[in-house]
Order: C-alpha cells, then sequence, then structure tokens
C-alpha cells in the first residue's frame, strides 16, 4: 500500500455543498430581513437591564459556534444541514450588525451598512455557483467523494439521487476501492426521500425551467428589462441634476448615492438599449450586452441602491435574477456559430 505525502492531498469536494451553502445564504438573508421587519415593528427594544446590553451579534455568534460544534462532533447529511442552517441564522444575526462595527458611534443605522450586508451574501451566491460548477476531478478525488456519500448509507440509508451519483463518480474505475464502494452502496438500506412538499418544488422547478426557455416568456421579459433600465433611469437622472447643481436629498436618502447611481443606471441604460437593437440580428451580441448590464447592476448599482433605499432596494432583486436566469437558458439554446449564420444571411 503506497503512502500519500502531506503536499499530494487533495480537497474533496463534497456533492452537496452547493446545497448547503444555498441553504446557508438563504437562512442568512431570510434571518436580517425578519430581525430588522422585527426590530423596527418593536421599537428597537433592548436585551439587558441598565448596564447590560446583549446585541443579537452575540447570539449569531453562539448560533454558528454551535454549527460548527455539529459538524466537527457529527457526521451525515442531516448534520450538514444543521450547520448550514445554524449557520446561516447565527451569519445573519451578526452581519445585520455591522454598521456597529465599522462605525466609531456603533451606529447601527449606518446607512452603507445595508451594502455591505449585501456584497456579502453576493459573494456567498458567487461562491455557491462556483461551488455547483462541474469540474474535472482526479480518480482519488471521485474515490473519496464517492466514500463519503456512501458512508452515510448505514445510518441513514441512501436515495436513488445519491445511489445514482456514487456510480457516476465511480464510473469507468474498475479498482479494488471502487469495487468496495459500490458494494457498500448496495448493502446500505434505501430512503425514499422525497416528501409531498419536494416532489412539488421539484415540479414547479421543472415547469420554472421549461417556461424561461419559451420565447415569447423570453422576448416579454427583456423587453420589460430594456423599458425599466430605462425609465429607471430617466428618475434617477432627475433626482440626481438639483443635486449636482446644489439641491440637497430628501430626508431619508443619500444625495452621494443617489449621483452615483444615476451614473451606472446610465451606463446600464447604454447596454439594453444596444443589446435590444441588436436582438434580432445578432443575438448572442446582444445577450452579452444585457448580461454586461446586469453586471453593472449587481456589482455596483446595488451597492449604491442598498446605501440610499436600504433594505428597500432587495425589491428589485427578484426581477434581476429572473432576467438573469432568462438570459442565461437564451445562451445555452444559441448554438456555436449561429450569429456568424444568421449574418451571412442577412448579407
Amino acid at each position: 500500500m503506497s503512502g500519500v505525502g502531506f503536499a499530494n492531498r487533495q480537497w474533496v469536494r463534497m456533492s452537496d455543498g452547493g446545497a448547503n451553502l444555498q441553504l446557508l445564504w438563504v437562512a442568512g438573508m431570510t434571518t436580517v430581513l425578519v430581525t430588522r421587519l422585527y426590530l423596527a415593528a418593536t421599537g428597537y427594544p433592548k436585551v439587558g437591564n441598565g448596564t447590560l446590553h446583549i446585541a443579537h451579534a452575540l447570539w449569531g455568534g453562539l448560533l454558528m459556534l454551535a454549527g460548527l460544534i455539529v459538524s466537527l462532533t457529527f457526521t451525515g447529511t442531516v448534520c450538514l444541514r444543521v450547520t448550514a442552517l445554524s449557520g446561516g441564522i447565527g451569519l445573519g444575526l451578526f452581519i445585520d450588525e455591522v454598521g456597529k462595527f465599522i462605525t466609531q458611534s456603533n451606529d447601527y443605522f449606518f446607512r452603507p451598512a445595508a451594502a455591505v450586508i449585501y456584497v456579502l451574501f453576493a459573494i456567498l451566491v458567487v461562491i455557491t455557483a462556483t461551488a455547483r460548477t462541474p469540474r474535472t476531478m482526479s480518480a482519488g478525488a471521485r474515490l473519496s467523494a464517492a466514500a463519503a456519500i456512501a458512508a452515510t448509507g448505514p445510518a441513514e440509508g441512501l436515495t436513488p439521487a445519491q445511489r445514482t451519483a456514487i456510480l457516476e463518480l465511480l464510473d469507468g474505475d474498475d479498482g479494488e476501492a471502487a469495487h468496495a464502494v459500490r458494494r457498500f452502496a448496495e448493502l446500505s438500506p434505501t430512503r425514499l426521500g422525497r416528501n409531498a412538499f419536494r416532489t412539488r418544488a421539484q415540479r414547479l422547478l421543472t415547469a420554472a425551467r421549461h417556461l424561461v426557455t419559451q420565447p415569447l416568456f423570453v422576448s416579454v421579459v427583456v423587453a420589460l428589462f430594456v423599458v425599466s433600465r430605462i425609465a429607471i433611469d430617466v428618475v434617477f437622472i432627475s433626482q440626481a441634476v438639483p443635486l449636482l447643481a446644489g439641491g440637497s436629498a430628501d430626508p431619508g436618502h443619500d444625495g452621494g448615492a443617489i449621483i452615483a447611481a444615476a451614473v451606472t443606471r446610465t451606463v446600464e441604460a447604454v447596454f439594453t438599449v444596444t443589446g435590444a437593437v441588436c436582438w434580432r440580428r445578432r443575438r448572442q451580441t446582444a445577450i452579452r450586452l444585457l448580461k454586461a448590464a446586469l453586471f453593472v447592476n449587481l456589482c455596483f448599482t446595488q451597492l449604491f441602491n442598498f446605501t440610499d433605499s436600504q433594505f428597500v432596494a432587495i425589491t428589485e432583486l427578484p426581477f434581476l435574477i429572473l432576467v438573469l436566469l432568462v438570459l442565461s437558458s437564451a445562451t445555452r439554446g444559441q448554438p456555436v456559430g449561429a450569429e456568424r449564420l444568421q449574418q451571412g444571411r442577412n448579407e
């Protein structure tokens, strides 16, 4: 039996790592929103007496610690879900008070705090997408990943999806270790995993995936995106011009954020209008331009949006996510060289 040196050890990606990360940031985002709504509705009460004030960031830290203890002490998919949920709620409680950590006055209502929170969860979403992106794995990493799934079988049972994942990971591997993992999985009990809620959710997801590929739906969403970028840009420019002339922002708004957002939203409008012009004859170019507008919005505009509008800014995100899904689906539906072929027909 050959040994493996420390320098040659590999980091093996968990098959459900992306799902666990998604649960973490969904729980975190939900916690921030629920906490803000609760505190606003109850008049921002304090937990403690005249001397002490127990900040909810402390409870967040304790929940994150609890998640770590579970993951370091127990094994299995259920424990990982508990870790993700506990850690996500704890992260939400912790980051909700970021305004106190970055200001000398311990200002919970520091306006850029909302943008900081947005950046954190945006980074987590990107990490989740990266974790879910298929990558080439070495034979050893594939074997380890399959063994990790199979190891949960005796205690929890294996779902049909887990068995399929094991077989796919071990495809083409005829070594003794691979045969042992397959045999171990075969001897494990079967877990009939899906409950009624998850089955309905999967059906809705399948229907949604089908919907975003329909040409009429795609055209409507793109048209709404273009019109909305132009309309919102006009609104922000009309607000920014008086501010540049020496005026002041309305109470509860940030003048600097409004001016900056007017600039980035103008860039978005230029990209979307150009994309709309190219939509019929140069579809791939149009999609790239529309995605560029989305990139500007999600990476720059939303920072100013959250600074100015605080958490009301989240109302714009569902539509932007829908546009991203539609454009991503349209990209996959465009065969390589389709744009050149269309240009040739038009010449």
